[in-house]
């Protein structure tokens, strides 16, 4: 039986009044941009087991992530509090009673571990400001107690959102129904709740195709093609694979390549060198380039550690007031159609984007960057030295070699790069069991291979 929250805010407050509001909580974002400080207080209420000699209450099969993104901490803090049986609350002020044993709280810079006592942790943060992209993440799993309070506080010159979302560490049954959006005259409010639905889901798994088409539309135009397949369960285990489509659209597609974890160690292979890397972030970020990005693009969205190299998430696309104006007609005109975001990913990508109406899935990406000539030949010749080296492969990529080549050797000022993602398949909140994240090298794969061209 798997065990269904009920997560109430029950006070979100700041210090400026007039951005004081109260949210709904689960699996939605806390708060404004412009909050100063925040107080949210979420309460959880757990099933009860009886065995016959007595009763009790646990959370034995599902947790919750706390995910937070701030700029410029000041101080933040976190206390998980148990409510004994029958307490009754008079008013919302975080209970001064028995605490969970420990807390750990950490980003990419620090690791912080404490035993809690009888009042909540704090600590203070004096490294200046932190990126927007830096996340502190705290996975709970289980605990006895009749129910369970959350307790955060942090105090920011900017509070970058605020997500509190629930997961199954067993998977259970497929979630019936998603919510639609809300306001289809907001699509910035669109695209919080589509990066809450990939953030709460217990597994994701897809299929899908990314092409990439390097200086369209001139002499020395050239295009690659892949085929990638993801399957990911809370809280650890995960596994991505990628190869490049045969030029003459053979029936398999050419050497496979993967990353994957199985809740323990985190492995990488690429053209048959198998590498074990410190964690799962190090090596979706190794291959986000071979994989001409799908290593990161969605994964990124149910990571919240994990940030895509050189743009931002989907989720935080930047929308000019035009193009959200033309978003609000296109979705009012076409109600039965997926809705289409445009705007820049940073630095300067322009990024064209389907999300389903239905479950709030990205169907589908398109991004467009224009690299420098410079900076164009550098990367070309990497990736051209990475396949020379491994001789054994290179007839299998000869047509991804000769084109590499005329790249190099071309006079073009800027190498411009269209790429196309295409998610055929993307399913939420499936049983995904032991056996797919159990991954060997071999020379083909399951994946559907696409056929070249448009």
């Amino acid at each position: 039986m798997s065990l269904q929250y009920n997560l109430y805010e029950l006070e979100a407050s700041t210090v400026m009044d007039k951005y004081s509001r109260i949210v709904e909580l689960l699996g939605k974002p806390i708060g404004d941009s412009l909050l100063e400080q925040l107080v949210a207080y979420v309460r959880v209420s757990p099933r009860i087991v009886d065995d016959g000699n007595y009763r009790s209450f646990e959370f034995a099969d599902q947790g919750f992530c706390l995910t937070a993104t701030m700029d410029q901490v000041k101080f933040f803090t976190v206390a998980f509090i148990l409510e004994p049986a029958g307490r009754k609350y008079q008013s919302w002020k975080p209970y001064d009673g028995e605490l969970v044993n420990s807390i750990k709280i950490s980003d990419s810079r620090t690791n912080v571990k404490t035993k809690m006592g009888t009042k909540p942790f704090r600590t203070e943060v004096k490294r200046g400001s932190f990126d927007r992209n830096k996340f502190y993440r705290h996975d709970f799993y289980k605990v006895d107690a009749t129910d369970f309070w959350f307790y955060f506080d942090a105090e920011t010159e900017q509070l970058g959102g605020l997500f509190v979302t629930r997961f199954d560490v067993k998977p259970s049954a497929p979630a019936s129904t998603f919510a639609p959006p809300r306001d289809i005259r907001n699509p910035l409010l669109i695209l919080q709740q589509v990066a809450s639905v990939y953030q709460s889901c217990s597994s994701y798994r897809d299929a899908g195709k990314v092409e990439d088409r390097f200086n369209p539309g001139s002499d020395d135009e050239f295009s690659v093609h892949k085929v990638f397949r993801t399957y990911f369960r809370r809280p650890d285990h995960f596994l991505f694979e990628w190869a490049e489509v045969p030029a003459d659209n053979a029936k398999h597609v050419n050497q496979v390549n993967a990353v994957w974890c199985e809740g323990r160690a985190t492995y990488s292979n690429f053209l048959g060198k198998k590498e074990e890397h410190a964690t799962l972030n190090d090596a979706l970020q190794t291959m986000v380039g071979v994989s001409s990005g799908a290593s990161c693009m969605v994964p990124s969205l149910f990571l919240p550690g994990l940030a895509p190299l050189a743009h931002s998430r989907l989720t935080e696309m930047q929308m000019t007031q035009m193009e959200i104006e033309r978003f609000v007609k296109e979705a009012e005109e076409e109600p039965d159609s997926a809705l289409h975001f445009r705007g820049t990913l940073w630095p300067k990508m322009s990024t064209s984007m389907f999300i389903s109406r239905e479950d709030l899935r990205v169907r589908s990406v398109h991004e467009v960057s224009i690299i420098s000539a410079s900076s164009g030949k550098q990367m070309t010749e990497k990736v051209l030295k990475e396949l020379e080296s491994t001789s054994a492969k290179t007839a299998e990529y000869k047509d991804v070699v000769d084109a590499l080549r005329k790249q190099v050797n071309s006079e073009s000022e800027n190498l411009r790069i269209s790429t196309a993602y295409q998610y055929d398949t993307a399913i939420f909140n499936d049983d995904i069991g032991e056996n797919y994240f159990v991954w060997s090298p071999y020379q083909y794969s399951e994946l559907e291979w696409a056929k070249r061209g448009p």
